[in-house]
């Protein structure tokens, strides 16, 4: 009674919720706000009664996602988020002639699906580890345009091949790496994934990371690929969560720039350009991210003061 229950009311009002709550994620006005951070809590309710996937348009592309996936509210409030990385792809793909890019954390295939609707006849590896997302990877996939070239490999990335104590965690759309006494994951390096005849020889040009501060040591476990391909690289770079990992930011940078990576440009999470720096201003490019990240916790505190106001009312 209760699965009928959820398919009749709970799914539809759910999902005209969660539209009309993105539909309102990018508007400032003081009342429109008040209406999201609103329908924000209703939609956060009715997730309790686990409704089932949602389908819903991002950057004009319908994908198919978990219900409790945030995505649609961070393009709807910051239409700007994952422009960079197109962006990138189009130069690319223009530049040398074609696109072949690895999307590590391809999560639910969003990042593939704006490149490829950028670049026509591209070639995609997409790495994702989660079992939770993987099966909405694969349905969205299934929709590029016959001329793209997927592969989809089911791995979890390291600095090398090895057996760790660690597990996969899921939250609100994204997947992240935890330590877990008496856990047993297999980490496999990328120059491992790539040693497959069916990657081995292809020009890589393009490799985007977003693993939640894993990006550092997949790197590591990338060296050949860097070393043969030179691949523009779009990772995060967030210097706290790399000192959670143990890893030192300025060390990563300067690890690139032994690699030849000689120029780093910059963007904020809402995907606004801040600089283009040489390789020797790291220093420059580390207070610009420790601004970010003040910026973000403002941010969290304007948010968190307009969601008490709507408590209050």
């Amino acid at each position: 009674m209760t699965g009928s229950i959820t398919a009749m009311i709970v799914d539809p009002l759910f999902r005209w919720t969660k539209r009309k709550a993105v539909a309102l994620a990018g508007r400032k006005e003081h009342g429109c706000q008040i209406l999201f951070h609103l329908l924000y809590g209703l939609h956060n309710r009715l997730l309790r009664w686990r409704p089932g996937s949602v389908t819903m348009t991002v950057h004009g592309i319908p994908l198919e996602m978990p219900s409790e996936h945030l995505l649609p509210f961070y393009v709807g409030a910051n239409p700007l988020q994952e422009r960079p990385l197109a962006d990138l792809a189009t130069r690319l793909a223009a530049r040398d002639s074609h696109l072949h890019a690895i999307d590590v954390g391809a999560n639910i295939g969003d990042t593939v699906s704006l490149m490829a609707d950028c670049v026509s006849g591209g070639t995609f590896l997409c790495v994702e580890g989660s079992e939770h997302f993987l099966p909405y990877l694969r349905s969205n996939l299934s929709r590029l345009p016959p001329s793209t070239t997927v592969f989809v490999e089911a791995r979890l990335l390291g600095d090398k091949d090895e057996v760790a104590n660690v597990q996969l965690d899921t939250q609100f759309g994204t997947g992240f790496l935890s330590a877990a006494t008496g856990a047993k994951t297999s980490l496999q390096a990328l120059d491992t994934v790539l040693e497959d005849p069916r990657y081995r020889d292809l020009p890589w040009n393009l490799l985007k990371l977003d693993t939640d501060g894993y990006d550092f040591l997949i790197m590591k476990g990338a060296a050949r690929l860097l070393d043969h391909c030179a691949p523009a690289i779009f990772f995060e770079f967030v210097p706290e969560i790399f000192e959670k990992q143990g890893e030192d930011p300025m060390a990563a940078l300067a690890w690139l720039a032994e690699r030849g990576y000689s120029r780093f440009t910059v963007f904020t999470n809402f995907g606004e350009k801040l600089l283009t720096a040489d390789a020797k201003f790291t220093d420059a490019i580390k207070q610009v991210a420790q601004y970010s990240a003040t910026f973000r916790r403002m941010h969290r505190s304007e948010e968190r003061r307009v969601e008490k106001e709507c408590r209050s009312r």
